[in-house]
């Protein structure tokens, strides 16, 4: 289907006719002059920038001309010429020089036409002012000719080979070859741009991109003294750099060991190209890169695709496997790579004749930098393939890597059909058709995926240079600048637009910047009347249309004969493409009239690429270029506004339109919600999911630098607005984390609420907690409590942990969460904490300042407390510990000091316990640590507590829940009541629950001399100290000090003692012997018992870790032999032990 829009027209239609019948037609866009060829084989040269078209120059052809290339770079005529009457059907191929010197006066010379090459193989002078005229050599006959734009080069093509020629340096009236190509096929139509070349028979197409390694060699330094040419190899042979000459046997032969390469690129697109074929072989799976391929002495029969069946391959290959092609070259290395081949359906209607592709284009694409001081270097940055049937036309970028753009359904059966300014023309019997085409899209495209990460998409626009009003009206010129021709009787401005070989040079910076994708469809803009056409010429703001009709009298207007006789008669249109400023104007109002945006949006894109293609390098003032800018932010904005209310694809590309148009979320907002937002309009959805997309980007696209956005408070009401609507479960996200701050609390517990009330949404732990935060804004105390109730511990607790963000302020104060958690549900509240620091999102100085406040009291805060046991308790929290436990200890000894026993008013769980149980610091405490005061051997119960009265009573079991490691739970009923009673002081685990905890520290295998002297050192000489006293002395190495103290307190813990901390180090045994001797010489017999047997079970131990000798220096020199005799024999019988058991061991 067929998009049309009629809003163009020609800026400009003028008409001029002679009386000759007209054969060919070519224009110069240098000069702006045309050439028109007649039957009689001769050319009239006619201005088309002055008033009444004179005719400046004519000249003569050697025969008819049936196609003609003016060549503006070299400045000669190309044309493809009848070379006999009696068979229309041969054509040759003739190169004219000096065209513009030929005078009438010289029609009776004789006219000398040379072969191509001459200057190789003669001597030549040439008359400088002469027509000189230049044949191509060939056996067949020419099927096409075609002339590069921006160089030299010329090609012709016989029915199956395609020779391109270049312009010789020595002779600028010659032409040298430079390679032959056999595409496998006739040959219908030939095309050469840069170092492209592209051929069609009347059903395929193909492209390749051919180049040459090094330039051609100068022929004439070869050229032999007879004057004919040497053979020429297919191969060049480096000779060595200290050989002066170089001798070769006169039968010798030229062999090419060329090593096949093949990378993994040129394999992939080798299987690329043959996947729709079932006819290659499996033995083409096994070349490998180490094959020798002699290709100059190897005649292989390639294998031919005869089907017709459709086929398209997307280049870059090097082979298209069915389809094979040669390309060669006599002097130098040459490459070529096929970009792009289709063959199209053999399309048959009853008797008809097939379709046939009747146009063949490559149009260049140049980009620069904007400078306005320099002179910019363009570059090639795309290379436009179109062709066309007389139905459908099809536009390819093969420009590095080829891709479908687009393709044009035509109204009617076409003749011809060429592209020009980024508008498409095509010719039919009655009429010219006009399209837009979206090259610029398709490169724009291109470029942006290979732009540097450092370029911005934001247009930044001066705007004391142009009127602040967004709808600033540019003038014609300020667009029209950008028009593909200057002509002589334009403005300086037109004047000094820089071109490329009159194509026109974009702006580099423009084109990087987003581009919506451009459409598959063409939108058809205008449709203009004309009959008997037969050619076409188009290029920049030129369209050149030469028809013939049959009349019965009409004066030759360059004949001196007046007679007028029935001939046919030409007429040329001159037309001028509209203005693309014009053209511009015109979609913008029909865009303007449609409500809400509502128009086709491949019409917006089409207006957007026009305005975009009018950003070219040169012809512009800042003021101009500013202005432009402006109407391009202007018109991003339009396309922003279309997608993202009405986009179903390329939704994700709104967010790139915006920061292109440089808008900020209140006028974006602004454009898509009505102020103010009304709630019971939830469900009127005046945005589209391109909307969404956008905020998406904005507030939930990973990054880094991620920070809270403050939006004035009727744009954030939008916000919370927008994602109630369109995507409710990241409503509680943005208000959590907090990623937007300036809403409303009040609209946003109305929105949340209304989520609450809907039945098929479900409300999430993260919508609690959001609510609960916004009823804490509006101070709404017992509401934030029933919503954070309604969660049980263990959910509230991980989605604390998940946002903890809302617990405590960027100053390491308590959020106001935080401070309702640790009030009314510190165990959670603690848990959480504890959970941040082990997964490392908040180090412990910043936690215990939270916990401490601004009063910083220490050693009665409980809820510092209980999060420092949690932590010690857990050994994934051992980097902490050391930090931890000096908090610990010290919080512990001072409660120790002011109170040693200290009944907790709460109500305490039977059976229970007071050392927290997990795999941290805390550790089972020793046995013989029950034997030390306070306890003196036995802990009470806390029922036989003299402080507290018992009263049993009983409660409900706890609910079961998630079990977090390292926090138990308990499964008993029983609880024992606060009582009354009256006794001062109690031995019971409750009373002295915090030395409990501190005798459990001490006995981890975490503590370490530090902790040690760091205890000792805190100790004020309490009765209670004693263990804690003995629990530290052996951490700093104070053994004898140890045992002397147990020895005094209860001598039958001394051996429990030395067990645990001595082990099988005889020196530390050392100490117990020598503390024993001591004693046992100066106490009584009677008193001395109970030490004789402890060195008894001492002596039995040494013997078992020491050798005899060893156990001999420790023995006292005034000791009784027969004493210590018995555990001499027994330490003798263990050490032999031990070696004996080494022996057999040792076998």
């Amino acid at each position: 289907m067929v998009r049309v829009l009629m809003c163009h027209n020609f800026k400009e239609q003028k008409v001029f006719s002679d009386a000759y019948e007209p054969s060919a037609q070519a224009y110069s866009a240098s000069k702006d002059l045309v050439f028109i060829c007649t039957a009689k084989a001769h050319v009239f040269v006619y201005s088309l920038s002055e008033d009444g078209f004179p005719l400046l120059y004519q000249f003569p052809l050697i025969s008819t001309a049936t196609d003609m290339i003016f060549n503006d770079t070299g400045d000669f005529i190309f044309t493809k010429e009848i070379t006999r009457k009696d068979k229309a059907n041969h054509f040759a191929a003739r190169v004219y020089f000096n065209w513009s010197k030929w005078r009438q006066e010289f029609a009776n010379h004789k006219r000398k036409v040379l072969q191509l090459g001459f200057s190789f193989t003669q001597s030549f002078s040439l008359e400088p002012n002469a027509l000189t005229a230049l044949e191509v050599q060939s056996r067949f006959s020419v099927r096409s000719i075609s002339c590069c734009p921006v160089s030299t080069n010329i090609g012709v093509a016989t029915e199956t080979t395609v020779s391109v020629y270049r312009q010789c340096v020595e002779c600028p009236f010659d032409f040298q070859r430079q390679y032959i190509v056999e595409p496998g096929f006739s040959i219908y139509r030939l095309v050469l741009c840069e170092q492209f070349i592209a051929f069609t028979s009347t059903s395929e197409v193909r492209v390749l991109q051919v180049t040459t390694n090094g330039d051609i060699p100068s022929l004439l330094e070869e050229r032999n003294d007879s004057g004919e040419p040497e053979q020429l190899l297919s191969q060049g042979i480096p000779s060595p750099s200290g050989c002066q000459r170089e001798v070769f046997d006169e039968n010798y032969v030229v062999w090419s060991f060329d090593r096949y390469q093949e990378t993994s690129a040129d394999q992939s697109a080798f299987w690329e190209s043959i996947l729709g074929s079932k006819e290659w072989s499996e033995d083409e799976q096994d070349l490998k890169p180490t094959v020798v391929d002699l290709p100059s002495l190897k005649e292989e029969v390639p294998f031919i695709d005869h089907s017709q069946d459709a086929c398209e391959i997307l280049g870059p290959v090097k082979m298209v496997h069915g389809h094979p092609i040669k390309v060669q070259t006599a002097t130098t290395n040459v490459q070529s790579v096929t970009m792009l081949y289709r063959y199209f359906d053999v399309m048959r209607n009853g008797g008809d004749s097939v379709t046939e592709l009747h146009s063949l284009q490559l149009l260049p694409f140049y980009t620069s930098v904007f400078d306005a001081n320099e002179k910019p270097t363009p570059q090639l940055s795309g290379m436009i393939c179109f062709v066309s049937t007389s139905k459908q036309g099809f536009i390819y970028n093969v420009f590095r890597k080829t891709e479908f753009l687009a393709h044009c359904t035509y109204t009617s059966e076409t003749t011809t059909a060429t592209i020009c300014n980024n508008l498409l023309y095509s010719v039919t019997n009655q009429a010219l058709e006009t399209y837009v085409v979206p090259i610029y899209a398709a490169v724009a495209k291109h470029i942006r995926t290979m732009r540097p990460s450092d370029v911005e998409d934001t247009l930044y626009i001066d705007q004391a240079m142009v009127q602040s009003n967004d709808k600033t009206e540019v003038h014609s010129d300020v667009l029209s600048n950008a028009d593909g021709i200057s002509t002589h009787n334009e403005e300086s401005s037109q004047e000094n637009k820089f071109t490329h070989f009159g194509f026109p040079v974009y702006d580099l910076e423009i084109l990087q910047k987003p581009c919506p994708s451009p459409s598959v469809d063409l939108y058809m803009i205008g449709v203009h009347q004309f009959s008997g056409l037969f050619s076409m010429l188009a290029f920049g703001s030129r369209i050149l249309l030469l028809s013939h009709t049959t009349t019965n009298l009409s004066p030759k207007r360059h004949s001196k004969k007046t007679k007028s006789v029935l001939i046919k008669d030409w007429t040329l249109h001159v037309l001028k493409a509209m203005d693309m400023g014009d053209l511009y104007r015109k979609m913008e109002s029909v865009i303007e009239k449609s409500e809400s945006l509502t128009a086709d949006p491949r019409l917006l894109k089409e207006q957007h690429f026009i305005l975009r293609a009018q950003f070219q390098v040169g012809g512009l003032s800042k003021t101009e270029r500013q202005s432009l800018l402006l109407c391009l932010r202007n018109s991003v904005k339009d396309i922003g506004h279309y997608y993202a209310r009405y986009a179903v694809i390329d939704v994700h590309d709104v967010h790139l339109y915006y920061t292109m148009a440089n808008l900020s979320m209140e006028e974006i907002l602004d454009e898509h919600v009505q102020s103010p937002v009304h709630i019971e309009k939830l469900k009127e959805r005046t945005f589209g999911n391109g909307l969404l997309c956008y905020l998406n980007n904005v507030f939930f696209k990973k990054s880094q630098d991620k920070m809270c956005i403050v939006l004035p408070q009727t744009t954030a009401d939008k916000v919370l607005y927008i994602y109630s609507n369109a995507e409710p479960s990241r409503l509680s996200t943005l208000i959590l984390r907090p990623l937007i701050e300036g809403f409303t609390a009040e609209l946003a517990i109305k929105l949340l609420r209304k989520l609450k009330k809907i039945k098929t949404y479900s409300f999430s732990t993260e919508d609690h907690l959001a609510l609960a935060i916004v009823y804490l804004r509006t101070c709404s105390l017992d509401e934030a409590i029933e919503e954070l109730l309604s969660l049980t511990k263990e959910k509230l607790a991980e989605i604390c942990v998940k946002h903890h963000y809302t617990l405590y302020n960027k100053d390491e104060t308590l959020s106001p969460l935080g401070q309702l958690l640790r009030r009314r549900l510190p165990n959670v509240f603690i848990k959480t904490l504890v959970f941040l620091h082990l997964r490392n999102l908040i180090s412990f100085t910043n936690t215990v300042d939270l916990l401490l406040g601004k009063d910083g009291e220490i050693h009665n805060n409980n809820h510092l407390v209980e999060f420092l046991e949690l932590l010690l308790n857990d050994s994934r929290g051992a980097k902490s510990f050391k930090a931890a436990r000096e908090f610990l200890i010290d919080i512990y000894l001072k409660k120790l000091s002011h109170k040693p026993s200290s009944q907790e008013r709460e109500l305490l769980r039977l059976p229970h316990y007071h050392i927290p149980r997990g795999s941290g610091h805390f550790a089972r405490r020793f046995l013989w640590l029950d034997k030390l005061p306070p306890f003196n051997g036995y802990i009470a119960e806390p029922k036989d507590c003299p402080i507290v009265r018992a009263t049993i009573a009983t409660t409900s079991s706890p609910k079961r829940g998630r079990k977090y490691r390292g926090f138990p739970r308990d499964h008993t009923a029983q609880v024992i009541a606060v009582g009354t009673g009256t006794k001062s002081s109690c031995t019971c685990c409750c009373c002295w629950e915090t030395l409990l905890k501190l005798q459990s520290l001490l006995c981890s295998r975490y503590c370490d001399r530090d902790l040690g002297s760091s205890v000792v050192n805190n100790l004020v000489g309490k009765s209670w100290e004693i263990s804690i006293t003995l629990l530290c002395l052996p951490l700093i190495a104070e053994y004898q000090k140890a045992v002397e103290t147990l020895l005094l307190i209860d001598s039958s813990t001394v051996l429990s003692y030395a067990k645990h901390y001595f082990g099988d180090d005889y020196t530390k045994w050392r100490c117990i012997l020598d503390v024993l001797t001591q004693k046992i010489r100066s106490e009584t017999e009677d008193d001395g018992n109970n030490h004789i047997e402890i060195l008894k079970e001492t002596l039995i131990i040494l013997s078992k870790y020491t050798s005899p000798t060893v156990f001999l220096s420790l023995l006292p020199e005034d000791g009784n032999f027969a004493f210590f005799l018995p555990y001499l024999v027994k330490c003798c019988e263990n050490d032999n032990g031990k070696r004996l058991s080494d022996q057999i061991h040792g076998r």
